[in-house]
């Protein structure tokens, strides 16, 4: 970390008044992991600073018309502070959790209205705080506004996506997924640990696996034992990822069946591990120990870190250079005066998000824009984009479905017929730095349907084409591992820019990558993708491929043993 920063880790609202809004499960969730967070960062000297919403006996200066706060006023009126008293002085209720209580040394900073106050600006600037993640709830008042206070200052805001609740599951999904992204970036709680040095404390979960355990053939309720042969079962053990949704999927079919959990282990901040009970491998479970087939490809890692992606694709990403710990490493871009008029983006190699994507207009500004305790790569914009018709960009989301077979060797690569096109509300200029224009990262519109740019279909086979190339030299490399005697799959998307000479530009893969199960707005609904993907990896009669298309077969080095990492 650069010296010159100072970090503060604000915690919203996280009041038992407020945390009554969110259900007992989701609530106990954000307690559990709320709280290693602060532990961590109060260990590595952060600021930590509590906020809430706290009002005076009989809500006094509340105005009855204050659309979010007038109730209360109203209702106080009404019935006395004995009987009305939500978030007032005195009252348990309006207190920060216990659970989570602050320490000497804390900042707790109150306000009376939706909007942070100078109270909030008046603990962090005294003590030079230039990074801030923001956790608590509810993702749609204070900590959406907790970070656009906070980017107004100036800061660098980060919000950790499990340490944020909402009341209303859609609207967290929203405020997480397109608004928050605006102003903060987006990370994982295990991202955010590594971040301020648990790297030890990962590798020991990682190290947690069990060796060989024991396979198990029960019987489903209201199933005969001569119906066995037909059963299968899955665990969805938590983990996170889309094993939840291949969980629910697999479940539609009348010959799946659930197999119960069971507490597996807690690390020393009492988040909790499940696997199935016994610690039996059943045919699905998002814990690839414990499931007759992998959810996570070994060696994921080669194509979705972009440094290492550089070795493998084969030319088809834009110039690359490398920053690290402040400066270029191995070549550095040319001078200012010799390249051509386009933006330049700096991007830290292990993101995904927009958010961590920084745009300048010359080569000489990229070391400007970065914190020498991550690595970036370093890309000039494709000089002739394929526009839209009326002048805005557009990148491609593709997806892949990849699955390494059983004999360790042999990869099977399938890509999809209809992703999204990602455009812009601008029209683009080469001059133009903003984010808005130059990061595109909405689901915009479908492949299929997109209107007024002309670059699709055509654009599928060459995307196709570039996107099995790099695979296949990833597999005949030896950076995506087999497991000798084990299936492995994973669903993960492109990021291409086409030019107007027909040339796909791959920018990276996302391993993560956002899959609807939305019914309710089709031009973002993933599941009939995600079914045909489960129907080609765990085929069954009633399955169809979809759109899913073959696009090679690739034979990679032979394995020892079913023992390699996980890469995940």
């Amino acid at each position: 970390m650069d010296a010159a920063d100072r970090f503060a880790l604000v915690i919203c609202d996280m009041q038992p008044d407020l945390l009554k809004s969110i259900p007992a499960d989701a609530r106990a969730a954000l307690l559990d992991s709320i709280k290693p967070c602060i532990e961590g960062a109060r260990a590595n000297g952060w600021l930590i600073v509590f906020c809430g919403v706290k009002f005076p006996k009989g809500y006094a200066n509340v105005t009855p018309k204050h659309r979010i706060y007038g109730g209360f006023q109203r209702l106080n009126a009404k019935m006395g502070d004995e009987r009305a008293h939500w978030f007032m002085e005195g009252h348990p209720g309006a207190e920060i959790e216990p659970f989570l209580a602050p320490h000497d040394g804390d900042a707790v900073v109150w306000r009376q209205g939706h909007l942070p106050g100078a109270e909030l600006r008046e603990a962090l600037r005294p003590r030079g705080i230039t990074k801030a993640t923001v956790v608590g709830i509810k993702a749609s008042y204070a900590v959406q506004a907790t970070c656009q206070a906070l980017c107004d200052e100036g800061l660098q805001v980060y919000a950790v996506r499990e340490c944020v609740q909402d009341d209303v599951p859609e609207r967290l999904d929203a405020v997480l997924d397109h608004l928050l992204p605006i102003y903060a970036e987006i990370v994982t709680w295990e991202d955010f640990l590594l971040g301020i040095g648990m790297e030890s404390f990962i590798e020991e979960l990682r190290a947690k696996a069990l060796p060989a355990p024991p396979s198990f053939r029960p019987a489903a309720r209201g199933q005969g034992e001569a119906d066995l042969h037909n059963v299968l079962f899955c665990t969805d053990c938590k983990r996170g990822g889309h094993g939840q949704l291949y969980c629910k999927y697999l479940l539609e079919r009348p010959n799946w069946r659930t197999f119960p959990d069971e507490p597996w282990f807690q690390d020393q901040y009492w988040k909790e591990y499940y696997c199935p009970e016994g610690r039996r491998v059943v045919d699905f479970a998002d814990e690839p120990q414990f499931s007759r087939i992998a959810m996570y490809l070994s060696g994921r890692v080669y194509l979705e870190d972009k440094t290492k992606l550089i070795d493998i694709a084969c030319g088809h990403m834009p110039e690359t250079f490398i920053i690290e710990k402040g400066a270029w490493i191995g070549k550095a871009p040319p001078p200012d005066d010799v390249v051509p008029k386009a933006p330049w983006f700096v991007k830290q190699a292990d993101r995904n998000w927009g958010t961590s994507i920084r745009c300048c207009l010359h080569p000489s500004e990229c070391l400007g824009l970065v914190d020498p305790a991550n690595r970036y790569v370093v890309q000039q914009h494709v000089l002739d984009p394929f526009l839209t018709d009326d002048g805005r960009k557009c990148h491609v989301k593709f997806y892949l479905l990849l699955v390494g077979l059983e004999d360790g060797r042999r990869w099977n690569l399938y890509t999809y017929k209809d992703g999204y096109a990602c455009i812009s509300p601008h029209k683009w200029g080469s001059d133009d730095t903003s984010s808005d224009t130059q990061v595109t990262i909405i689901r915009s519109e479908r492949l299929s349907t997109v209107k007024g740019w002309g670059a699709w279909p055509a654009g599928y086979t060459t995307c196709k084409e570039v996107a099995a190339q790099v695979v296949k030299q990833a597999v005949e490399q030896g950076k995506l591992e087999g497991r000798d005697g084990k299936k492995q799959f994973e669903i993960f998307s492109a990021d291409f820019v086409l030019d107007t000479s027909g040339k796909a530009w791959l920018l990276e893969f996302n391993f993560d990558p956002v899959l609807r199960d939305d019914d309710r707005h089709a031009s973002t609904d993933d599941s009939a993708m995600v079914r045909a993907a489960l129907s080609i990896v765990l085929p069954w009669e009633q399955g169809s491929p979809g759109f899913w298309d073959f696009a090679g077969e690739f034979v990679g080095r032979s394995v020892d043993n079913g023992a390699g990492g996980e890469g995940a």
